[in-house]
């Protein structure tokens, strides 16, 4: 059991080989394994420094679909994954379900999703390759996003989203995103996270590209003769 812990800090820090699967993990949490023994903190400060690197995540791709097999942090995937386990058993009324009414309002906050229904089993009724999955995760994502843009211009007559928009940050971080995906399909690259019917649908409702163009308008309607 101890070493079952240690093996655990490794995968949560991203040590690999680390002794212990994702698949052995799983097991272990359906038996409501407690990974940290020490004091009543300690799950408390694991979960917290978690959800700050989900927000991290969030604000750069804008969503909270981590893939669980994330290269940059495999256990923030993990962890994702099993929040929306603790989710279910809570509203079961399954407990003690591994997460609070607090931490579920702060997940809410960054619009994370309890469920991931555009994800599909093959067949044979194995979880598709990470590859598809990314592919299901950014095109909802990206829909979801560009609904939200129309109804924004819909309201304040323009795309320029402030970064920092109160009512959805989110929001305000996907429309960055796209300008620098979009530098990169200027520039060639494949893997820029745009598609052209993308960028079109953009243009068809005025999207400002760089942000110059959105200072140059602001100076036009301060000074309608320039």
């Amino acid at each position: 059991v101890m070493t079952q812990r240690k093996s655990y800090k490794k995968f949560q820090n991203g040590n690999l080989p680390c002794s212990i699967t994702t698949d052995q993990i799983q097991l272990l949490n359906k038996v409501s394994f407690e990974w940290r023994v020490l004091n009543g903190t300690h799950n408390s400060y694991s979960w917290d420094n978690r959800y700050k690197e989900l927000v991290s995540y969030v604000e750069e791709f804008g969503h909270a679909r981590v893939p669980q097999k994330f290269a940059d942090n495999p256990a923030l995937g993990f962890w994702v994954m099993s929040q929306r386990k603790h989710y279910k058993k809570f509203l079961n009324g399954n407990l003690p379900c591994g997460i609070t009414t607090d931490q579920i309002q702060l997940l809410e906050k960054i619009s994370f999703e309890w469920r991931l229904n555009n994800i599909h089993p093959s067949a044979s009724g194995v979880e598709t390759t990470n590859y598809l999955v990314n592919c299901v995760y950014s095109s909802c994502s990206w829909d979801n996003r560009y609904n939200e843009l129309v109804s924004y211009v819909k309201e304040f007559g323009h795309a320029r989203v402030p970064q920092e928009f109160a009512d959805n940050r989110v929001l305000g971080t996907w429309v960055m995103t796209q300008r620098k995906s979009y530098k990169k399909f200027q520039n060639g690259n494949l893997q820029c996270g745009i598609t052209k019917d993308q960028i079109q649908l953009l243009n068809k409702i005025r999207f400002r590209w760089r942000i110059n163009d959105i200072h140059c308008s602001a100076s036009r309607d301060k000074n309608p003769s320039i």
